[in-house]
């Protein structure tokens, strides 16, 4: 089972917790809130505490996170019948595959990249660099880890920079060398959990995303440009959430100027302008966000600040 966290309050406010309200009992029916649930992508974890936190301050609703990897995620709408209220995934082939029976729309709003994360405990720490860290992940006393391709994108993507290694260096077995020294033992589910198993010293080296290697404090190797991975970030209201009014106003928050900076906070590459794509994007997004239309000709690297 993946994680699930919520803010430090999560409790709904009761009527004398509204800031309007006068001292003493409410009898005028007020009901508080429901939550709302977000399914997220693990390497979100981290700032999606104090964006929960400062969403539920303003707005009087909490916020229940359940983290795991993106794929998995999606596979809980398509096969499980198990719908949240916001969703927020790695990877837009994954959040673009749900439209449109199970979203109108979505938002790319930031970016990623892998990266070779490590700690100064790392065997041969003091040498790795971005022209031998494929030599260094190849020896026979290196241990490296890496997430779940059949659930989290972080894996596939993981994959790909090998594959593509392989003919950027002119090494045919490049990734099969190193996935030697990541055996199944060193495979996580989701990106969060492969951090910890660096943090622990279980393994030297983690394929990671920049922003989760940020976030944990580890060292890490950024590769070559021509290695690079356009890795994209999305979030949506389902079609089918109980919740939408208040959903709408979680995303909107997320892509305020507060929502953007909370999240740059920890690391994570906000897009100066997120882009929406589909249809019927709600009032509240549509202010905030340039349209697909408007931003067809713009990669998303432009957008990054």
């Amino acid at each position: 089972m993946p994680p699930v966290f919520a803010t430090s309050s999560t409790r709904a406010f009761t009527p004398s917790d509204r800031p309007d309200d006068p001292v003493g009992p409410d009898t005028s029916g007020y009901m508080p809130p429901e939550p709302i649930t977000v399914f997220a992508a693990s390497s979100l974890a981290k700032p999606l505490q104090a964006l929960s936190a400062t969403f539920q301050r303003e707005e009087g609703v909490p916020v229940l996170v359940e983290l795991g990897g993106s794929i998995e995620h999606s596979r809980k709408l398509t096969d499980l019948a198990r719908t949240p209220d916001v969703l927020m995934l790695v990877d837009d082939e994954v959040i673009a595959a749900l439209m449109p029976t199970h979203l109108d729309w979505y938002v790319r709003f930031a970016t990623n990249r892998v990266v070779v994360a490590y700690t100064d405990r790392s065997a041969h720490a003091d040498s790795i660099t971005a022209e031998n860290w494929y030599r260094v992940l190849t020896r026979d006393d290196v241990r490296v880890g890496r997430a779940d391709a059949t659930l989290a994108p972080a894996g596939r993507h993981a994959l790909a920079l090998l594959q593509r290694a392989e003919g950027v260096y002119g090494l045919p077995y490049l990734s099969e060398r190193v996935l030697e020294r990541s055996t199944l033992r060193y495979v996580r589910p989701n990106a969060a959990e492969l951090a910890v198993l660096l943090e622990t010293g279980e393994v030297d080296y983690i394929l990671e995303y920049e922003s989760v290697a940020r976030q944990y404090g580890f060292k890490f190797v950024a590769l070559p440009t021509e290695l690079a991975l356009p890795v994209l970030y999305g979030v949506s209201v389902p079609r089918q959430t109980a919740h939408a009014a208040s959903a709408v106003r979680f995303v909107a928050s997320l892509l305020s100027d507060d929502g953007k900076e909370i999240m740059r906070e920890a690391h994570v590459n906000m897009l100066r302008v997120p882009v929406a794509l589909g249809s019927n994007v709600p009032t509240e997004i549509t202010d905030v966000v340039r349209t697909l239309a408007a931003a067809r000709h713009a990669t998303a690297a432009a957008g990054a600040p």
